[in-house]
């Protein structure tokens, strides 16, 4: 739960953050989103960091106050620490592996919707360009005709004049 909250104010921090930097300099969105995720994963790794560290020393505290405990009891004390260091070791990296991923999820989502409204508008101005060519070409294509009317009009009055 800590994660999750350390997390969530990383990522607040992050986003106004990236709102101030925006103000100032405007990257593009992808950049933007990597920084984020760069940001958020690195405080995460730290935070990660440091209940590792808080699991350590409680773990260690937990044995020193049970100095009377005989040596066998020690020595199950000492491996259920490792075992217990290893568990939650794993569990926040797995934690912050899905952490990590989902935003690289969010990041390639952006980039993808970025990615279609480019070509959606590119191909909005080549549907528009192909259009005004048609148009261009019946245009010319009339006035063609016209020309080739009025010929073939002032043509009939030379056949009959000559």
């Amino acid at each position: 739960m800590k994660i999750l909250k350390t997390v969530l104010s990383i990522v607040f921090v992050t986003s106004a953050t990236t709102a101030i930097a925006t103000e100032q300099v405007q990257p593009t969105p992808t950049q933007a989103i990597k920084t984020a995720i760069d940001v958020t994963a690195e405080a995460t790794h730290n935070a990660v960091k440091q209940d590792v560290y808080a699991v350590k020393n409680a773990t260690t505290q937990e044995v020193i106050a049970d100095k009377n405990v005989t040596k066998m009891e020690e020595k199950m004390a000492q491996k259920e620490f490792k075992e217990k260091t290893r568990a939650e070791k794993a569990e926040l990296k797995q934690e912050t592996k899905a952490t990590v991923t989902a935003q690289k999820g969010v990041a390639k989502a952006d980039d993808v919707t970025v990615k279609t409204d480019v070509k959606s508008e590119v191909k909005a101005i080549e549907a528009k360009t192909k259009i005004e060519e048609k148009a261009i070409d019946v245009e010319a294509t009339k006035e063609e005709e016209k020309s080739e009317d009025k010929k073939g009009f002032f043509s009939f009055f030379k056949k009959k004049a000559d």
